[in-house]
């Protein structure tokens, strides 16, 4: 029998792009430092979660508890592996505060979150040798009682180097 490659269902837009890259990352385990950009993704998206998933809970989040997740995720030891080139650490801190509060402030007071990081069922590809696995960012319910699908997007596409959230040509994700 085969050995089943398990894979992230979000690492597929990267195999359609470059697939030599896809296959050095997700089958050889080879690493890149990763940027200062991406730090600051983490970084937003570990302290909204926190955010979000208490409020989901009924609990009172406290945004100095999600400004603590971003000092951890931006100043952690391990971020040997980060280049900071690009944005040093005082610099991302600052980005990654900036997008939290906006986001807490503009954008989590209209959602009704059910499911926050929800971990799905993998799917396993036999004919393929391949396991999906993945988590979906949030799970919301609208005000006519349907279930959707929220993806935090923190990236240049969504967010200008400024800080300010790119709403052209599509809803707020």
């Amino acid at each position: 029998m085969s050995r089943i490659f398990s894979i992230r269902a979000s690492s597929l837009g990267d195999l359609f792009d470059c697939p030599a890259r896809w296959e050095a990352k997700n089958l050889l385990k080879k690493k890149m430092p990763s940027s200062s950009r991406s730090q600051i993704g983490q970084a937003v998206h570990e302290s909204i979660g926190r955010w979000d998933y208490l409020n989901m809970l009924g609990e009172q989040p406290h945004i100095e508890e999600c400004k603590e997740v971003i000092f951890q995720q931006i100043w952690k030891e391990q971020n040997t592996e980060i280049d900071w080139s690009e944005v040093d650490q005082n610099t991302s801190e600052n980005i990654a505060t900036s997008l939290m509060e906006k986001y807490i402030q503009h954008i989590a007071p209209s959602q009704k979150f059910i499911g926050v990081e929800v971990l799905c069922e993998s799917m396993v590809i036999s004919d393929l040798n391949i396991e999906l696995t993945g988590t979906i960012d949030r799970v919301y319910e609208n005000e006519m009682g349907e279930l959707g699908i929220g993806d935090i997007k923190t990236g240049k596409t969504s967010v200008s180097a400024n800080g300010v959230v790119r709403t052209e040509n599509h809803a707020v994700q």
